[in-house]
């Protein structure tokens, strides 16, 4: 399918607008029609090349093979909607039949999982938690359950990073392995195993288990998959590939590798790839850099910041260049004591000012100004007020969020004790759970729980004690009549006391008027929004102001900063670059850096780091800044 100079020249007019242009590396890759993996820098355009080329491809399969779609996979819901959105501005009001765009998750459970899973169950649906939930869930049951014997009961669960190393593997009909951490104990293994299989078989996964029962799926029925997807899909888009996880993509392969029917193209940057960071698999999409096809000029920022970024990076990035067009400033680091590090924000925002009052360059009024860290610990060091997960909605009333905690906690109860019968015939869900507990006609039942509720949020914002007891029994007379569950006082005690922080904290939003509430930092008009690296991954800012961090490095010296002076300051090391730490360390600032247009900041303690490492950074090209 050839695509010519004047279809592109209509599709720019709709997307970038009259007197703007596509260059001539976008044109090369909107036109290329063959298999290939497309790098793209930050801030280089991809997104808007890709939904015009999407464009351009849908117009044209409409008139030629109106039977046949084009099948876009991303990773965010975001990213579906900037694309859907986008598409419409050139006409294209609605992807449908027999076209598919999706998140990669909607993609595996639409075609896959579901019916993957009501094959091993009987026509069955699973519910699919979000991390947080799923991590307590398995927590609860592995100590509960499943804990080996040499397993103190004072340990904590398996987290996060235990569960980013472990997948499912179904072999059969109902019978499931353990992939990952081989190197542990067999009994260490088969708890978690056995956990990781209540989990499944109650129907409670995670998306990597909607992977696996989606790689179980094709593997039976591949050349019929084959196929049918020949059919269906004559080209197959990857948008941000680099989050593509290592067993998805060789899900993908399987239906595509030696596919000649299909056309895949896969879209990213594969230098800021934070899927796999605290795990032991590979990166998912590994493109080659002699074969594949380049956007190596960013539109977002100057060549200062692309110069810190050449070698500020999991590989050198000779080719990337910055926009001529933008004047970003000398990369500047901020030096500071242990006592004085609460100051880092002020002198942040002081030198903003000082630049912005010279050059006046800087737009300060209507540009977003950002520091991050790898940690929410770390944000908080710099700035007290800071705290994770603070968002709260707007528009959802306090009492609505108070209840909304503690319906979580009476479903958590209710799972712990009836997770493993299969008899149950409750909520398998917390959304079943909350619409039953909602419902009018079992509304009188639950006056009762909700006048208690109403009454604790009373009491604790007027600072008055609250006794439980009356309200412990009146739970356990509830899960009696409702679901002839036992629930002790014991059961109930722990979980109030937690119940009682959750409370406090939305309620002490209401009277608040400090800019705590959205984790931003005020200074001399300087509004600084705080977050970590993966909160603002794909955002485009005024200035960044990266803070080193030194939590959750297993006992390692220095912090996440120290660890990549010299790349920072220009120097590519081919040998530790391979360093898992290094590694991470490189991915999280190339993230970091590439955020802003006009300013970059690193800020990092005096005692990590040597009078003569300041010095080489200076010499290098850095502003030094004594907080």
């Amino acid at each position: 399918m050839k695509i010519s100079d004047e279809e592109i020249l209509l599709i720019q007019e709709q997307l970038l607008g009259h007197g703007f242009a596509f260059n001539d590396q976008q044109k090369n890759v909107i036109r290329f029609q063959g298999n290939n993996d497309f790098i793209a820098c930050p801030g280089s355009g991809k997104t808007t090349v890709l939904i015009a080329k999407l464009a351009i491809i849908m117009n044209k399969m409409k008139k030629d093979s109106p039977n046949q779609g084009i099948c876009i996979i991303t990773h965010t819901n975001v990213g579906v909607e900037e694309i859907r959105s986008s598409l419409k501005k050139t006409g294209i009001s609605d992807v449908k039949y027999p076209h598919f765009i999706g998140t990669i998750h909607e993609f595996f459970n639409h075609y896959f999982s579901i019916k993957a899973y009501g094959l091993l169950f009987k026509d069955r649906k699973f519910n699919l938690l979000e991390e947080e939930d799923y991590r307590q869930k398995f927590g609860e049951r592995f100590m509960k359950v499943h804990r080996p014997n040499w397993y103190d009961v004072e340990n904590n669960p398996p987290g996060k990073t235990t569960l980013s190393r472990i997948m499912l593997e179904i072999v059969q009909y109902g019978d499931l392995s353990l992939i990952g951490l081989e190197t542990k104990s067999d009994e260490y293994r088969k708890s978690l195993l056995n956990t990781l299989t209540d989990m499944f078989n109650n129907g409670d996964l995670r998306h990597e288990d909607t992977v696996s029962l989606a790689e179980w799926y094709i593997n039976k029925n591949l050349i019929k998959i084959r196929s049918a997807f020949s059919q269906r899909f004559k080209y197959m888009f990857i948008d941000e590939a680099q989050d593509t996880s290592d067993p998805q993509m060789k899900v993908i392969s399987k239906i595509t590798e030696n596919n000649s029917e299909i056309t895949l193209q896969s879209y990213g940057d594969p230098y800021q790839s934070l899927y796999n960071l605290d795990g032991d698999l590979p990166d998912g999409w590994k493109p080659d850099e002699e074969t594949s096809i380049q956007i190596s000029l960013s539109n977002r920022f100057g060549d200062r910041i692309a110069e810190v970024l050449r070698t500020t990076c999991i590989a050198p990035y000779p080719i990337l260049q910055g926009n001529p067009s933008i004047f970003s400033q000398k990369p500047h680091a901020f030096v500071y004591s242990e006592d004085n590090r609460n100051q880092v924000l002020s002198k942040y925002a002081e030198t903003l000012k000082q630049i912005s009052r010279n050059n006046a360059v800087i737009p300060l009024d209507n540009g977003k100004i950002c520091a991050i860290s790898s940690h929410h610990i770390a944000l908080n060091e710099y700035y007290a007020g800071y705290e994770k997960g603070l968002k709260l909605s707007s528009k959802v009333s306090l009492q609505k969020q108070c209840l909304n905690e503690f319906q979580k906690m009476l479903y958590s109860m209710l799972y712990e004790k009836t997770g493993t019968i299969d008899s149950f015939l409750g909520p398998r869900s917390i959304k079943e759970f909350i619409k039953e507990f909602e419902d009018k006609r079992l509304l009188p039942s639950n006056l009762q729980l909700r006048t208690f509720l109403v009454i604790w949020m009373k009491n604790i914002k007027n600072s008055q004690s609250t006794q439980f007891k009356e309200f412990e029994q009146e739970l356990i007379n509830w899960f009696e009549a409702r679901y002839s569950i036992d629930i002790s006082n014991e059961d109930i005690s722990s979980r109030i006391s937690v119940l009682e922080k959750q409370i406090q904290k939305i309620l002490s939003f209401e009277t608040s008027t400090t800019s705590v509430q959205d984790n931003t930092y005020n200074c001399d008009g300087i509004q600084i929004n705080l977050n970590t690296v993966h909160g603002v991954k794909g955002e485009t800012h005024c200035a960044t102001l990266f803070l080193e961090s030194n939590f959750h490095r297993n006992g390692l010296a220095g912090t996440d900063v120290t660890d990549i002076f010299d790349f920072m300051a220009g120097e590519f090391d081919h040998v530790l670059c391979t360093d898992p730490n290094i590694n991470k360390s490189l991915k999280l600032a190339y993230v970091a850096f590439s955020r802003p247009r006009y300013f970059i900041g690193v800020a990092f303690n005096r005692n990590n780091v040597s009078v003569e490492k300041i010095a080489k950074l200076e010499r290098s090209g850095w502003e030094i800044v004594e907080v």
